[in-house]
């Protein structure tokens, strides 16, 4: 949802590629298709600058993962963070426009339980 409360962004798709879209919260036709320029895009996280005047996503080109910083102006986008190793599991902007990620490793155990009733 966006900060005035009035669009809402989202992933949709043109065939095989994904792309961004911003819909009226009412609901309605996309107001804005946006291509996403720069790699694929990553997951579905799409986040609004406090100001609502740009978005914030990920892409990923050739095992880098990028956050990407899209303005709704028609400008074309900014990378904002480039990560080559481990996993980015969150990023935001607070109020103040200070930027923070989460990143690090997945890991996991497989474990069998059987025999179950005494």
């Amino acid at each position: 949802m966006s900060p005035d409360q009035r669009t809402i962004v989202c992933v949709g798709r043109d065939g095989l590629k994904r792309e961004i879209l911003i819909l009226p919260a009412l609901g309605g036709q996309p107001l804005k298709r946006i291509e996403v320029r720069g790699g694929r895009l990553w997951g579905y996280r799409i986040k609004w600058t406090a100001d609502g005047r740009a978005l914030i996503y990920m892409t990923e080109n050739d095992g880098a993962l990028n956050i990407m910083k899209q303005s709704l102006d028609g400008k074309p986008p900014e990378e904002v963070a480039k990560f080559d190793q481990n996993d980015l599991f969150d990023f935001d902007y607070s109020a103040d426009e200070q930027f923070a990620v989460t990143r690090g490793v997945w890991k996991w155990d497989v474990v069998l339980i059987s025999d179950l009733n005494p």
